[in-house]
């Protein structure tokens, strides 16, 4: 018996199991869970300097929520903290769209509504997901919600491009592309991945480019608002990550 024996979760991914640690099950896959602790802890630092809404800085408490969700989960492969990586993640595409939406005025005005939808949503979806490990259907009902955001993110590009906002959108587009790309070959390919002289680890890799697609989500959705109520462009900086600061230029001077 190892440590965290019986593994109960309904994955197993394809790092080996205690490789490096007796008691961790996929080390790897642990410490790059907490690439979205830091783009949760980067994003409220970087919504300190607005006037943020609030379900802006949930947003990014969500996404420290999964990290440290995502590496129990890895830590101990135990379907309980299967749970808690994969539960909280509808709270972010949740929160992200809803963050979207209420862009119109239409839902602005409406936005209670959208609430309590996407509250008893997930209240529904929490008690579904929890009693039985519907891997496929979560994965299938994570990509619906995911295709809705994105579709969301390029109306908006559209209608108030700016040059900040096709920066945020390209390192969204190259990260989240790149993110699954990896996934797909650690799901799909994992048979020939073990065979390798080093384990390539796409699935801790897979952590951290989907933890800068959605720091990337964020700071889109802040550019394209204060481009909506301002009619500002946002300025960008920022090294690895880059981020909007609230320093903008009039668009009527363009």
């Amino acid at each position: 018996m190892r440590y965290w024996d019986p593994i109960t979760s309904s994955i197993d991914w394809c790092e080996a199991n205690y490789e490096v640690s007796e008691y961790i099950v996929e080390f790897w896959n642990t410490v790059t869970s907490f690439a979205l602790v830091v783009v949760g802890v980067y994003g409220l630092w970087v919504l300190r300097s607005f006037e943020s809404r609030f379900v802006e800085n949930l947003i990014a408490f969500f996404f420290i929520v999964v990290g440290v969700g995502s590496a129990a989960f890895h830590a101990t492969l135990k379907y309980e903290y299967q749970l808690w990586d994969e539960i909280p993640m509808f709270w972010v595409i949740s929160g992200a769209i809803y963050a979207y939406m209420v862009l119109f005025d239409y839902w602005w005005e409406k936005r209670i509504y959208l609430q309590w939808f996407f509250i008893i949503y997930n209240i529904v979806w929490y008690f579904v997901h929890s009693s039985n490990a519907f891997t496929v259907f979560f994965q299938a009902n994570f990509f619906v919600l995911n295709t809705v955001m994105i579709v969301l993110m390029f109306y908006f590009h559209q209608k108030y491009k700016t040059k900040s906002s096709t920066m945020m959108i390209s390192l969204y587009i190259f990260a989240i592309l790149s993110a699954f790309s990896l996934w797909l070959v650690d799901k799909l390919m994992c048979e020939h991945v073990s065979q390798l002289p080093v384990n390539p680890q796409f699935h801790g890799w897979w952590h951290v480019l989907v933890a800068s697609s959605a720091h990337y989500s964020l700071m889109f959705e802040l550019v394209i608002r204060h481009t909506i109520q301002q009619n500002r462009m946002l300025e960008i900086a920022g090294g690895l990550l880059k981020y909007p600061i609230n320093n903008s230029e009039d668009l009527h001077s363009q």
